[in-house]
């Protein structure tokens, strides 16, 4: 799952406040759907070097997830 803020959240004070990720754990949880990977793209919002790294970065991010999900389903 993709999720996008416009700052930076993890590791801060900030970070208990910012929900999203374990709501939407619980509610698929709830619908027996465990097995979930978040993408973050944080500070997009700071500037325009952080936004393309922060890009980049999920891409990775995706791309290595994927290689884990298909190599674990063979």
């Amino acid at each position: 799952m993709n999720s996008g803020r416009g700052g930076f959240y993890a590791g801060t004070v900030l970070e208990d406040m910012d929900f999203q990720e374990r709501f939407l754990r619980n509610f698929l949880a709830f619908l027996s759907i465990t097995c979930v990977e978040f993408v973050r793209s944080e500070g997009p919002a700071k500037d325009e070097e952080i936004k393309l790294r922060e890009i980049s970065r999920a891409i990775s991010s995706i791309v290595q997830i994927i290689n884990i999900v298909s190599t674990t389903k063979e």
